[in-house]
């Protein structure tokens, strides 16, 4: 100890102070940088001989700058590419040729063009470094379990119409005549007004129709129109969907002859794509539809069933050809009046118990076990028994399953090998085994047969006690009467209100133009376009880390990690221990100025103390000079 000590301690003090003003100012200077995070520098003393405990400290050096990563309040900007982070979690950065992955809160994001093509626009940060997600597939809505840039097509392709839908109230009026023309009948897509523009049907042939529009695989849209009339029958409507027949440019049959050629309508049955039938009962409710397609010579004739559509295995809804170009193959759609399909199911003939006989009758549920249940007979089944199931899939396979009796395993075992011997879905229902296909529209499955055999091969014939699970043996499954579909909320009806179209909707589009972006909280971005479709293209991907203090800056409010940071968590916005995601949202800087102007003042009284301790060390050294002089 001595007077270089007392020197060099008061200097390495007003060194480290100048250091901490310096962090400081730094704050300072930040205050209004976006998700800038404070820093407080960080110091240790100096200890000249840590084996002597008699000597003195030699000072103070200067340790680390420690980061307070505390997120603050946001501040809104109505840019749809700002965002921010409410809460744990780092954007994840890619810088082009850089292996390092790099962070930041700092969510002022834009738009680039793609440097491969300038049809593709990649969200970046101010300096370009492209922001990462996980893509999300635009047709099939899955998401990606890798990490890419997150990019914008600048133009959504057309897509042309396969569905529509559409909702009317078709008054309740009295039968037609029987001698009515058929509504398939007043229509002549040949016949034009005295100004030579298409007059397909008399206003008088039919009593209510409603326009519908359609996109074709370029992206134009195009006007459908849709008639309605009584026939002959009770609570019965037909329908004829057309377009304009000098429009119609389908193909008939396989060959090169079209509804229209060239502008030159030769065809009756040009513009009429698809003629119908809807049933309704006394109440107004839809009960049934069936549809024809309209051939060349427009002479659909419901009595000849060569016209009459079949729903396939899968299909649901009635489909026709469209084609406004004349180019390639016809387009196809559907069309829907407000039902949800429903898919074929077979019931067992009998219910299974869980009451023994004499007792009032309760039935098994899929958790009952086979010890606890019995058969209609009040025979329960044994350990051994052999239950097959002879029939068909939907599909129309054939399935011949045997299933043996463990008395411990809940009747759940049955159905889930039934469900996947037979592709559908069992359940238990009332005590009855009900199987349903997983396929809507025609379907063939059955259950012709189901048979029962004792562990020894004994037969119910043989021996009467052997239980006869869900119907007698060799007894076939009811199926239920095919229904083709259920009622929405809204669907076509047949009231006493006057006609009207309740509503319409339809896929397909237009091409559009990107026009802005948007970021819902859970970090999910979608392109908005011009043609009103807003496509999601990419889930943000949020980084976090064990320890903070091994982030290092590399300025702009980025940062690269150091193998101190521990395990990195790899999540999205709004899973366990990631904050969520605020769009046109900005964080702000944490930096408290009051704090910071507080431990400026100090800072300035620490240094001149520290060089105060300098000039009395200078003061001692004066007096020894003059005491040896």
């Amino acid at each position: 100890m001595g007077i270089n000590t007392t020197m060099y301690n008061g200097l390495s003090g007003v060194g480290r102070f100048s250091d901490n003003m310096s962090v400081l100012a730094d704050n300072i200077a930040n205050l209004n940088t976006i998700a800038y995070k404070s820093s407080r520098a960080v110091f240790e003393e100096i200890v000249r001989d840590a084996s002597d405990r008699f000597a003195s400290g030699a000072g103070v050096e200067f340790n680390s700058i420690s980061g307070n990563f505390t997120p603050t309040g946001f501040q809104s900007t109505n840019v749809p590419s700002d965002m921010a982070i409410s809460g744990n979690g780092f954007f994840v950065l890619r810088q082009e040729g850089s292996p390092t992955t790099l962070y930041s809160r700092d969510g002022q994001f834009s738009l680039k063009e793609n440097v491969a093509s300038q049809d593709v626009l990649d969200l970046v940060n101010a300096l370009g470094y492209y922001v990462q997600g996980y893509d999300i597939d635009p047709v099939t809505g899955v998401t990606a379990t890798a990490l890419s840039d997150i990019s914008f097509d600048r133009i959504n392709e057309p897509q042309a119409t396969e569905n529509l839908r559409a909702v009317f109230n078709l008054e309740s009026t009295p039968p037609a005549a029987i001698d009515a023309p058929a509504l398939f009948d007043s229509w002549d897509g040949r016949h034009l007004d005295a100004d030579g523009n298409p007059d397909p049907i008399d206003p008088e042939a039919y009593e209510y129709s409603s326009n519908l529009k359609i996109f074709d695989d370029q992206g134009d849209s195009h006007d459908l129109t849709i008639y309605f009339d009584n026939t002959a029958r009770e609570n019965e409507k037909a329908f004829l969907l057309t377009c304009d027949p000098s429009q119609d440019r389908r193909l008939i049959g396989a060959g090169p002859a079209r509804y229209n050629d060239s502008g030159s309508v030769i065809n009756k049955g040009a513009g009429a794509l698809l003629y119908g039938l809807l049933q309704f009962n006394d109440q107004g409710d839809l009960l049934g539809l069936s549809a024809y397609r309209v051939p060349a010579d427009g002479n659909v004739d419901p009595a000849n069933t060569a016209n009459l559509l079949q729903l396939g295995r899968g299909e649901s809804d009635y489909s026709f050809s469209y084609n406004f170009t004349g180019v390639g193959d016809d387009l196809s759609s559907t069309i829907n009046f407000g039902t949800t399909p429903v898919p074929q199911s077979v019931t067992s003939p009998d219910a299974l118990l869980v009451s023994a006989p004499g007792e009032p009758a309760q039935t098994a549920s899929s958790t009952s076990t086979w010890s606890e249940v019995y058969d209609v007979n009040g025979n329960s089944p044994a350990a051994g028994d052999v239950i097959t199931f002879t029939g068909t899939d939907g599909a129309g396979n054939a399935v011949n399953y045997s299933y043996t009796i463990n008395p411990a395993s809940q009747i759940a075992d049955l159905l889930a090998n039934l469900q996947e011997r037979f592709d559908c879905t069992a359940i238990i229902t009332d005590g009855k085994l009900q199987l349903t296909d997983n396929v809507v529209g025609d379907s063939q499955l059955a259950i012709d047969s189901i048979t029962f055999r004792g562990a020894g091969g004994a037969t119910p014939a043989t021996n009467p006690s052997l239980a006869q699970i869900f119907g007698s043996d060799d007894e076939a499954f009811v199926s239920a009467e095919q229904e083709l579909f259920h009622l929405e909320a809204l669907s076509t009806t047949n009231y006493a209100n006057s006609s009207a179209t309740l509503s319409t909707s339809r896929d397909g589009y237009g091409s559009g133009y990107l026009q802005t972006i948007s970021v819902d909280k859970y970090g999910v971005i979608s392109g908005v376009y011009s043609n009103s479709r807003e496509i999601a293209v990419a889930q943000l991907v949020l980084n976090d880390f064990n320890d903070y203090s091994g982030l290092k800056k590399t300025g702009a409010n980025i940062y690269w990690a150091s193998d101190a940071v521990g395990t990195i968590s790899t999540g999205t916005a709004g899973s366990e221990g990631f904050g969520e995601i605020a769009g046109s949202a900005l964080e702000n800087s944490n930096v408290d100025l009051g704090d910071q102007f507080t431990q400026l003042i100090t800072t300035q009284r620490y240094y001149q103390a520290n060089s105060k301790s300098i000039s009395t060390a200078d003061e001692i050294y004066d007096l020894v000079i003059r005491m040896i002089t």
